[in-house]
């Protein structure tokens, strides 16, 4: 009989696609592994009773929402910030230097210094104001 899908099934698929979307995001994530894919075959219940229930397929080997959450990832990964939705390197660097998921992706040689190739703002004209020095005769 299979067990009830309770609300940490899915808080767990909401997790794994979080973990997953930002694999795809960092260009440093090369392989996302799974410990196992059916519960029918995990170590963790034997240590910790009551736990275990994490991987993407139950003891039948059904799908969980786990699973669909990874697959529906997959098959419409998140795109990330790119350097062609900003008009000025400033604003790239705004995004970047925040840290939002992907951020990384707006820096491809790892200098620091986000979408190089976009116009840096030009500086605001400044005023010049002249010293006026008092004529003193006498």
């Amino acid at each position: 009989m299979a067990k009830c899908q309770t609300d940490s099934y899915f808080s767990r698929a909401s997790g794994a696609r979080s973990l997953l979307e930002a694999c795809l995001l960092a260009p440093n994530c090369h392989t996302f592994v799974l410990w196992g894919f059916t519960d029918n075959f995990s170590w963790i219940p034997s240590f910790r009773p009551g736990f275990g229930a994490a991987l993407p397929f139950d003891e039948a080997y059904q799908p969980k929402p786990g699973h669909f959450a990874m697959a529906e990832t997959l098959a419409d990964p998140p795109s990330g910030p790119a350097c062609s939705t900003f008009t000025q390197q400033a604003a790239a660097q705004a995004v970047f230097d925040s840290g939002v998921l992907g951020a990384p992706l707006l820096d491809p040689d790892g200098d620091g210094v986000a979408c190089e190739t976009l116009p840096v703002a030009a500086p605001s004209p400044t005023t010049t104001v002249p010293t006026v020095v008092p004529n003193c005769t006498g």
